[in-house]
Formats: structure tokens, C-alpha cells, sequence
């Protein structure tokens, strides 16, 4: 028999792991000593609003002429995920399915894949051209790359005197 363990202060359970929460456990801490600083630590606080069975992990990187965005979503077909952008959101939707229990009489003994609903919402910088986006999913991380605007330089007007 596995011996029931306590982990972190959390509760007791049978099984040596746990399912991971949507924030860990410093983020939850800044969350709840500094509500005010809200998106500094949770970059996608509305993802809260949306309902999901599990978040998958992403990267943000802030490129010379871009920012690209890796997600990590691994046995998951693109059919299974739906991506749009909206007033300055990302969302990123889908599901992953567990392979279903055949008449052999087989079960799972252990299952810790996150399977079910996924959504990840993540505010685009304004630096981003929302309509200029490319994507591609390779060995389970879908990487999408905006193309940054194009800034207008600054220049100085000269006066003249008349």
C-alpha cells in the first residue's frame, strides 16, 4: 500500500502526487499579500474567468521584430485547439481526450496527464500587429509569432521665421 504523505502543507492523499493548481504556490502568495499589483503577477489574470479542466504552460518571448508565443500542448492534434485574438487577447481553447478503456477489461492504474478542456488567455502588448500572425505546431508546442508594428520615428520640425 502506497503510505499517505503530506507535501507542502496540502492535504492528504493516497497517491505520492498531486494535480498542479493554476497558479504555484508564489504566485499565489503575491496574489493574496499584493492584490493590487494584479497583472504584474499573473500576466493573464481573465484567464480565471474561463472555464478549463487544466492550463497548459506557455513562454512568452519578445523578439527584435516580434513576439512569439510557445505553448506546450503535447498528444493534441490542430483540430483539438481553437486560437483567436480579441480586443488585445490571445485565447487559446481546446481539449485533449483520454484514450478510451477497450472491452479488454483494461483501467488505468495511474493517470496523471492533464486530459479534458484547456484555455489559455494572455493580453498581447500593444507592440503587436494582431492581423499579422504566423503558427505552427511541431513535437506538441504550438508557436505563434506576431509581427511587431511598425514604429514611426521621431523627428524634430524646424521653425522658420518669417
Amino acid at each position: 500500500m502506497i503510505e499517505r504523505t503530506r507535501r507542502h502543507g496540502g492535504p492528504r492523499s493516497h497517491w505520492p502526487f498531486r494535480r498542479r493548481r493554476f497558479f504555484s504556490p508564489g504566485q499565489e502568495m503575491l496574489r493574496r499579500w499584493f492584490p493590487e499589483i494584479g497583472e504584474y503577477a499573473v500576466p493573464d489574470r481573465s484567464a480565471l474567468e474561463v472555464s478549463a479542466d487544466w492550463v497548459p504552460e506557455v513562454d512568452v518571448i519578445n523578439r527584435k521584430g516580434s513576439v512569439e508565443i510557445h505553448v506546450d500542448l503535447p498528444g493534441i492534434g490542430p483540430d483539438d485547439i481553437n486560437i483567436r485574438v480579441e480586443n488585445g487577447l490571445l485565447w487559446i481553447k481546446g481539449e485533449r481526450r483520454l484514450e478510451e478503456e477497450g472491452e479488454d477489461e483494461s483501467h488505468y492504474l495511474c493517470c496523471e496527464r492533464e486530459s479534458g478542456t484547456f484555455a489559455r488567455v494572455i493580453r498581447l502588448p500593444d507592440s503587436v500587429d494582431p492581423e499579422k500572425v504566423s503558427s505552427e505546431l511541431k513535437a506538441g508546442v504550438l508557436k505563434l509569432t506576431f509581427q511587431k508594428k511598425v514604429e514611426s520615428k521621431s523627428r524634430e520640425i524646424e521653425i522658420k521665421v518669417k
